[in-house]
């Protein structure tokens, strides 16, 4: 009768982790505080809970026989990696990363993050412009370029007004990373036009990563692939530029100049990438269609 018991108890850590999308477990999310990356539930480190939810978190103690029982015969699945801790969950081997390198953990700056935002990370290294642009790029998407907002943070800038501290294009909004590179409307503007000269559509993503993802999963195959994702670096790091531009330079952009900017950039780092004689930097700029369709 026990272990019938515990039985029915296990299959209740069975379904939590298989239906996170479910009504009754978003219920219990919202009521213990449970992570919807948590993959298997704990019990709440303060206020009261049920007897049924304190029996089903107990049945799982790492400490308890059963509670061994139970999560050896648990294996984790990545998939997409969108509930998959990469350093605190069992995803490879019998051990998490974080008890198999404990040094690294210690020196990463994201020990919560998913294993998907390690993965859309990765995929940022493409080796199709300079390097230093590359490494903005990926920076860029973790939120941490230094920014007016970032410094203040960091207080590295002191004493200044909200003012100061605004983004250089629009100077309404706060200079956050997410800001300047995609939200602020002299930004979205251009990626707007870069968009529209692939003849494509867009959403305005919420985050530099969840519009890295979106452009590198693109079904683009061959040269066009790569010309496609070298506009991701270009329109990165020319608006960076302009941004640099206004100051420390004390210019005037034009945000027309700086969508020709981006389209030669692409042109330059890609004719040099697969050494392209055939097209002019001018012909790949004026005549996208024909050049995405040559096969390198």
């Amino acid at each position: 009768m026990i272990e019938q018991n515990h039985a029915l108890l296990a299959k209740w850590w069975w379904r939590f982790s298989r239906e996170k999308d479910s009504l009754w477990a978003k219920v219990v999310c919202r009521k213990y505080g449970f992570s919807h990356q948590d993959w298997l539930p704990q019990l709440p480190s303060s206020g009261r809970v049920s007897i049924i939810r304190r029996d089903i978190c107990s049945i799982g103690n790492p400490d308890s026989e059963m509670g061994n029982i139970i999560q050896a015969g648990f294996k984790l699945q990545v998939y997409s990696g969108n509930n998959t801790l990469f350093w605190n969950h069992k995803w490879m081997g019998d051990q998490t990363l974080r008890e198999e390198f404990p040094r690294l953990y210690l020196k990463s700056s994201q020990k919560d993050e998913l294993y998907m935002i390690f993965g859309k990370l990765e995929s940022l290294w493409r080796n199709l412009s300079p390097l230093k642009v590359e490494i903005l790029s990926w920076m860029a998407c973790q939120g941490r370029i230094a920014t007016r907002s970032i410094l203040s943070s960091r207080n590295i800038i002191v004493g200044v007004d909200d003012h100061a501290l605004a983004c250089p294009f629009c100077m309404m909004e706060l200079e956050t990373p997410v800001h300047v590179l995609l939200s602020c409307p002299f930004s979205t503007y251009i990626w707007t036009k870069i968009v529209d000269w692939w003849n494509l559509a867009w959403v305005d993503p919420s985050s530099l990563l969840e519009l890295s993802s979106w452009w590198f999963s693109s079904r683009f195959k061959n040269l066009e692939k790569y010309l496609w994702e070298c506009c991701f670096y270009a329109t990165l790091w020319s608006i960076w530029i302009a941004r640099n531009d206004i100051i420390f330079n004390n210019k005037d952009v034009d945000r027309n100049q700086v969508e020709e900017l981006i389209k030669t950039r692409t042109a330059l780092w890609i004719k040099a990438k697969f050494d392209i004689k055939v097209y002019t930097v001018e012909d790949i700029k004026r005549n996208l269609d024909g050049v995405r369709r040559l096969k390198i």
